[in-house]
């Protein structure tokens, strides 16, 4: 019997989240937790069962991988930023008046403009300046699976505190997301 029991019942530096009808279970330690089903538990459980690995967010949204992302281009053309260009330049050419006649309430509505372009700009760009390539449907899987992974672990920190830290300095969200299993978690998920 003992023998069994050791069989059916994880080490306690192992963890465990299951499938349990419509709900999931999770054991880690003393902590226990039965959570309803959801798209983030779904997610969650691929990235557990492939520590260290990244599993692109399109690949997490799909169920597996190959959806591929269709359109990717630059987030902004050459007609766009040179647009934005020029409005910069005739800002700064109006701002420079708004100063000189001592016109504060032109110049800190044109100073505003003048951050919200360079921020449209600044988020176009990647690295060293290099234009970003974006693809519509790759964007929009990157911002739900981090925001629908950030409302799972939350889930799982009102029953489960201990796991919840564990999983938010562990999960890393992006274009592709991964579990990297940080100090003071389990030495193996059971998924």
């Amino acid at each position: 019997m003992t023998v069994l029991l050791g069989q059916l019942v994880p080490p306690a530096d192992e963890w465990t989240l299951t499938r349990d009808g419509e709900d999931w279970l999770l054991a880690a330690g003393d902590e226990r937790a039965r959570l309803r089903d959801g798209r983030g538990l779904h997610y969650l459980r691929a990235l557990l069962a492939a520590p260290g690995r990244e599993i692109r967010a399109l690949d997490l949204v799909a169920g597996g991988a190959g959806l591929a992302p269709a359109g990717l281009g630059p987030s902004l053309d050459a007609a766009a930023r040179a647009a934005y260009r020029l409005r910069l330049d005739a800002l700064t050419a109006q701002l420079d008046a708004a100063d000189r006649v001592g016109d504060r309430a032109a110049a800190e509505r044109l100073e505003a403009e003048r951050q919200a372009l360079l921020r449209e700009l600044s988020q176009a760009a990647g690295l060293g300046g290099r234009n970003r390539l974006a693809a519509p449907e790759a964007e929009r899987a990157r911002v739900n699976v981090t925001r629908t992974l950030r409302a799972a672990i939350e889930r799982v920190a009102a029953a489960a505190p201990g796991v919840a830290a564990h999983l938010r300095a562990s999960i890393r969200t992006g274009a592709a997301c991964r579990y990297e299993p940080a100090p003071g978690g389990p030495s193996r998920w059971h998924v």
